[in-house]
């Protein structure tokens, strides 16, 4: 009678351990066209959009040297949900965007979902959802 109880307690214990890794899903990106290997390659997963897709809107970053041509970036254990992707080459490993007159970007730059080229992008048209099988994307860079 002992074991069974054990049994019981011990699944018991591990149950949100095992859900949550459950919930947990990968998302691979690859990117292209990266022109050089000047500086780092920046990418945000957020799951919202307060003024421009920044760091400060990220559940998730990464920064990896660039690479010309394509890379793959791969984050792991996301919540499966609704996000964006905002990308950009920082050539000049400044941590910024570095913009013309503020508004146009000199560095290369890849959005998820569709975007155009003109006006700041909306979460709605940036947005993908992540289901708990994992994603995987490509993003051209644009210069």
């Amino acid at each position: 009678m002992r074991q069974p109880i054990a049994l019981l307690l011990f699944i018991f214990i591990l149950m949100p351990i095992w859900a949550a890794h459950a919930l947990a899903a990968d998302l691979e990106v690859t990117l292209t066209g990266i022109r050089n290997d000047s500086g780092s390659i920046r990418i945000a997963v957020l799951d919202r959009l307060i003024g421009s897709p920044d760091a400060d809107n990220a559940v998730a970053l990464h920064k990896e040297p660039a690479r010309p041509g394509s890379m793959t970036l791969r984050f792991t254990g996301l919540e499966p949900g609704r996000y964006a992707l905002a990308v950009f080459h920082d050539e000049d490993d400044d941590g910024e965007l570095q913009r013309l007159l503020g508004l146009i970007p000199l560095e290369g730059y890849a959005l998820s979902g569709n975007t155009g080229r003109m006006g700041p992008p909306s979460f709605g048209r940036m947005a993908f959802v992540l289901t708990d099988e994992g994603a995987a994307m490509t993003l051209p860079m644009r210069y």
